[in-house]
């Protein structure tokens, strides 16, 4: 109850319990002692108004108000009023709904709802990861949301979002410099517990985002697994400026929320992996098709090419000590080179459409690197081109043919350098397949300009170039070889940034024996 001073002249014990106080702690306060201090002028008017001209308001009229208990902090309220005539003057009477429970109840519903649109949206599927913490942040009222992604045995930083108002440079740099292993931290306790858990001011974070994070205010929040059908793929981390109390019913809907994240996540992997067969399986029937037509064509040009290079030569012996024109000489010795050049065609159709027959045995793909860079290593670094390597030496061996196989990194590194035209680097790896046991990967990248977005898709299709003199048939053999191996080869280049070609072949002891 309250007077036309807006003095409070009576509480129950319920109403101080809501806002903090003992219930005589508020007898003969101001009202307006209830309400954030922003909201205090303006409440004075209303109730003044409401005093002019008393009248019932229903609770449920739809209206939602802030209030604000002892220690400061704010909550979502609904209030009924009505009034009494008494001895003391006319009072009014409101009773007060803490609607905390039904407004957290109705963001969760709505923050489901949206990540379950956000799965919906394939347009933007490259763009997942901070579309969901969008979601999740603006409709559970945290500031900054991070996905760390699981990486063999680390965990690294993937994606976030923050609101607009926070400058995330800082923290965003030093988080994608962070490697994290299981127990590290709040992102590793989650990774290595598979369960959800809070943290509370100044624990939980390591290093440079510590401090970072305190720099922005980020001192409270939550992490919870993203968890796919067989294992957990990644966390997420949701951050707010100030404190914020444990809430232990939001964990298991955060925790509910990451196991359809990652059933998500699980459901795209495989369909990215299906598509990328499927593209294999496409390339390698077009390949086999081509190769058996330029197989044909290449040795009806092998013979014509023979006889003219040959008569060609003849003429220009005979003309030597003759007083033919100059000319003459000249026009014999274009002709000569276009041929030559014309049979080199040839033979690199010939290459491309020549099913591997040389006999198999186990390769040391670090003994291959290494006598490519004896063939190139001068010309390369006439031309201020630095190879760096780095080789694993207790790599296993492969079963293929050492020659092609050094074709193809012949191939990649004639491609680097001559996308290096001002110097450059190239960097070559050796590894076992962090993603897939039993596979090894060869890796070179260069730091070139890169490779056009339009470009990627045609890489490895036959006569495709985008040299003045190339033939477009350097990749495409390459890509055969690898097949012939039954290895893979992707390429992955951002404008700007140079380009990464990886090769994966199956080691020795995976392959399967004999039926």
């Amino acid at each position: 109850m309250v007077d036309g001073a807006g003095r409070i002249m009576r509480t129950n014990a319920r109403l101080a319990e809501m806002f903090g106080y003992a219930q005589e702690e508020l007898d003969g306060q101001s009202l307006e002692t209830l309400l954030p201090e922003r909201l205090r002028a303006a409440h004075t008017r209303h109730r003044r108004g409401f005093f002019a001209d008393p009248r019932v308001r229903p609770m449920g009229f739809g209206l939602e108000l802030a209030a604000r208990r002892k220690d400061g902090r704010e909550f979502p309220v609904e209030i009924s009023l009505s009034y009494i005539k008494s001895a003391e003057g006319l009072l009014a009477l409101g009773f007060v709904t803490d609607i905390t429970p039904r407004r957290s109840a109705e963001q969760r519903l709505r923050a489901e709802f949206l990540v379950t649109r956000v799965f919906a949206d394939q347009d933007h599927s490259e763009e997942l990861g901070p579309r969901l913490l969008q979601a999740l942040c603006e409709n559970l009222d945290w500031d900054r949301g991070e996905f760390w992604r699981v990486d063999g045995e680390v965990i690294r930083y993937d994606s976030g979002w923050h609101r607009p108002e926070l400058d995330t440079r800082e923290l965003d740099a030093v988080s994608r410099e962070t490697v994290l292993t299981r127990g590290m931290g709040l992102v590793g306790g989650v990774w290595e517990t598979g369960q959800a858990c809070w943290i509370t001011p100044g624990d939980g974070l390591v290093g440079g985002r510590a401090a970072a994070t305190v720099r922005l205010g980020l001192t409270s929040g939550c992490g919870f697994p993203i968890r796919g059908e067989h294992t957990l793929i990644g966390v997420m981390v949701l951050l707010n400026r100030g404190s914020r109390e444990p809430d232990d019913t939001l964990l298991p809907m955060l925790s509910d929320i990451g196991s359809r994240i990652g059933q998500h996540l699980d459901h795209r992997r495989v369909q990215m992996e299906l598509q990328q067969q499927r593209e294999v399986l496409f390339q390698s029937e077009k390949l086999s098709a081509l190769g058996r037509l330029v197989a044909g064509v290449a040795h009806e040009m092998n013979n014509p090419l023979g006889i003219i290079s040959s008569r060609i030569e003849l003429m220009l012996g005979e003309a030597e000590g003759q007083s033919l024109p100059a000319q003459l000489l000249e026009d014999l010795k274009v002709i000569h080179r276009n041929v030559l050049r014309v049979a080199g065609v040839a033979q690199a159709l010939r290459s491309f459409a020549r099913q591997s027959t040389g006999e198999r045995r186990p390769v040391d793909l670090n003994t291959v690197v290494a006598e490519t860079l004896l063939l190139v290593g001068k010309p390369m670094s006439t031309d201020n081109v630095r190879i760096t390597t780095a080789l694993d030496p207790a790599l296993p061996s492969l079963l293929g043919d050492a020659n092609a196989l050094q074709q193809v990194l012949l191939n990649l590194l004639t491609n680097a350098r001559e996308a290096l035209a001002g110097g450059g680097e190239i960097a070559i790896q050796t590894r076992c397949d962090p993603a897939r046991p039993g596979r090894l990967q060869l890796i070179v990248t260069d730091t070139g300009p890169g490779i056009p977005p339009g470009h990627l898709p045609h890489l490895f299709e036959p006569f495709y170039t985008t040299k003045p003199s190339g033939t477009g048939l350097g990749l495409a053999v390459s890509y055969g070889i690898v097949q012939d191996h039954l290895g893979t080869i992707d390429v992955h280049s951002v404008a700007g940034q140079g380009a990464t070609f990886t090769l994966s072949f199956p080691v020795l002891e995976s392959l399967p024996g004999p039926a």
